[in-house]
């Protein structure tokens, strides 16, 4: 038999020379740490100190924290997480404001950017929280490595931030922030809704951490949709950092971008020299929660009085959509046209504008604007209005016609995209057809009824 089917056979049968033994490299990371933190993590008490395998321990050429950051260690059942704690004067500035300015604006303004403020809500014992995270897109795998909070007492603001040296230490973590939440009216965050907040919420129940406000969801003031409402027409972005700059005048120093955050951390946890990086961590964070209360101020600053406190034209526009203020919508329309918007702003605000004439019965305003909008760029909406205008008010039906007529011009040279050229022509070309029958002197069964309170007649 050939030798070299022999030893296959030999290997088949498991006899003949046992193969060389291979040797497996051992983890580099301490397996006496590894089960120290997993037991940890589970909430099981730890054994005695012989009773856990001995390995290797890992070195770290890392700068520990606590050299780098101002605070201190908080021993928890879950291993220790590291606490920092400032206490500022509530009347000390950022971004040219005090932190407290929040507080002078009386509680039913909320209203003014808010529509309906959440029940029970007050800035002097709200909660201003930011998360750092190990991820930006959510779910199960996300964590938040660092909690920062903000709150007024006395006449301090006293940010705390909660930070994770030791992912298996999060049920300590968030046993800290649950008893830092007590008592809040709620909480201020910049896209918490969304993000924040469902986050600590998910890493509170898959620890079973149960807090009492999880209970009942706290009232929750989301700053994001203030910065749109408010200043999204003018700025376009609303990161925070664009806010910042745009609305605020502040320009971040020395900063870390938010989308590096994640990655740096998990090099800290590999031990990369990254020490001093981590720590512009701690100051993006607090440099986000005292933003949060003064954009805030800002913002109702502005809701309350905006034809005397506005700094660009964009922001009387934007006022214009304030939950509360119908009433003054067409005065504040007329003040942004007046003082000057960018040119497609401007066009929106006279089209806004005119609508709100016709629905108040100010219809010679109403074709003012109509007028002028038709000899701009080319838009079907007050050709329709003004023909509408002229069929079933004035009974001008060749006046109309001729309207109509134009307009199929201007939409055939002018629409670019298919389908909408064909929607708009076909819409036009109805009305001209009915209007040519009309003229005829044939009876048409009108399907339309000229209604000045409405947008459409």
């Amino acid at each position: 038999m050939p030798k070299n089917l022999r030893e296959r056979l030999s290997s088949l049968t498991g006899k003949g020379e046992a193969p060389p033994e291979v040797e497996t490299p051992r983890d580099a990371e301490s397996v006496k740490e590894r089960l120290r933190r997993l037991l940890v993590s589970k909430g099981r008490p730890l054994p005695p100190e012989d009773r856990l395998p001995a390995g290797p321990v890992r070195r770290s050429s890392r700068a520990p924290i606590e050299e780098l950051v101002d605070g201190a260690w908080e021993e928890t059942p879950f291993g220790r997480v590291f606490v920092v704690e400032r206490r500022l004067p509530a009347g000390e500035h950022h971004a040219g404001a005090p932190l407290d300015a929040i507080l002078a604006h009386p509680p039913e303004n909320l209203a003014l950017v808010e529509g309906e403020p959440p029940a029970g809500f007050a800035f002097s014992d709200a909660v201003f929280l930011d998360t750092e995270t190990t991820g930006l897109a959510g779910g199960t795998g996300t964590f938040p490595f660092l909690v920062g909070l903000g709150r007024f007492e006395g006449d301090e603001y006293v940010l705390r931030q909660f930070f994770l040296d030791d992912p298996g230490a999060e049920r300590g973590l968030l046993n800290i922030l649950a008893d830092a939440l007590g008592g809040a009216s709620g909480l201020v965050t910049y896209n918490g809704k969304a993000f924040d907040w469902p986050l600590v919420k998910t890493r509170f129940l898959l620890n079973r951490v149960r807090p009492e406000f999880l209970d009942l969801e706290p009232p929750h003031v989301d700053l994001l949709f203030w910065a749109r409402r408010l200043w999204k027409p003018r700025l376009g972005s609303c990161s925070l950092a664009d806010v910042e700059r745009g609305v605020m005048g502040l320009e971040r120093e020395d900063d870390i971008p938010g989308a590096e955050i994640p990655a740096l951390y998990f090099a800290y946890l590999r031990g990369a020299p990254v020490g001093e990086r981590m720590a512009r961590v701690f100051y993006h964070n607090e440099f986000d929660i005292k933003s949060l209360a003064i954009l805030a101020a800002r913002a109702l600053h502005l809701a309350e009085d905006p034809l005397e406190r506005y700094e660009d034209p964009a922001e009387l526009y934007a006022c214009c959509h304030l939950p509360r203020m119908g009433d003054r919508r067409g005065e504040l329309l007329s003040a942004a046209i007046a003082v000057g918007l960018p040119e497609e702003m401007e066009r929106r605000a006279r089209w806004e504008l005119s609508i709100h004439h016709k629905r108040r019965g100010e219809l010679t305003e109403a074709r003012t604007l109509w007028d002028h909008l038709r000899r701009g760029p080319y838009d079907l909406r007050p050709y329709e209005e003004e023909a509408k205008f002229l069929e079933h008010r004035l009974r001008d039906l060749t006046a109309a016609k001729g309207l109509v007529e134009e307009a199929i011009q201007r939409c055939g040279r002018v629409v670019t995209d298919s389908y909408a050229r064909a929607r708009q022509r076909g819409a036009l070309l109805y009305r001209l057809k009915r209007l040519e029958r009309k003229l005829a002197g044939q009876t048409v069964e009108d399907d339309e009824v000229y209604d000045p309170g409405g947008d459409h007649a």
